[in-house]
C-alpha cells in the first residue's frame, strides 16, 4: 500500500496546474504564486508575491528592455554574480528565480552589515 500511495503524491505532483518543481515553459500565475510561497517562509510570502507581481505580472518567461529577465527581473550582471549559487541556470527557470531571490533578499550588503531585503528590487511589497 504504501507504494500506491508514494506512486500517487508523485503522479499528483506532475499534474498540470499543481505548484511542482518540474520547469516548464507555461506556469500560470497561480503556479507561480505557489512556487514563491514554498520557497520564501511564510512571513515573507505575501511580500515577495507583491515584488514578482509587480516585476513581472509573475510571468517567468518575461524580459524588459534592460535585459533583466525571469519572475523577480533580475538583471544580467546581478545574475552572474557570486552570491547567487544559481548562476549558472537560467534566470526563466521559475523554482530557480525564486530561489535566488530569496537567496539575493537574505544576502547581507557587507559582512555583519544590514540584509538587502527588498532594496534590490525597484518595486516594493509595501
Amino acid at each position: 500500500m504504501p507504494i500506491l500511495t508514494t506512486s500517487a503524491l508523485l503522479l499528483a505532483a506532475a499534474l498540470p496546474g499543481q505548484c511542482n518543481e518540474y520547469q516548464r515553459p507555461n506556469f500560470t500565475p497561480a503556479e507561480v504564486k505557489c512556487v514563491i510561497r514554498r520557497v520564501f517562509p511564510d512571513h515573507l510570502e505575501d511580500e515577495a508575491i507583491a515584488v514578482a507581481n509587480c516585476e513581472s505580472r509573475l510571468n517567468p518567461l518575461v524580459t524588459n528592455r534592460s535585459g533583466a529577465a525571469g519572475v523577480f527581473q533580475f538583471m544580467p550582471d546581478t545574475w552572474r554574480r557570486k552570491w547567487n549559487p544559481y548562476r549558472r541556470k537560467s534566470p526563466y527557470n521559475v523554482v530557480v528565480n525564486v530561489k535566488a531571490a530569496k537567496v539575493l533578499y537574505h544576502t547581507r550588503t557587507y559582512p555583519g552589515g544590514p540584509m538587502y531585503g527588498w532594496t534590490p528590487w525597484s518595486c516594493s511589497p509595501y
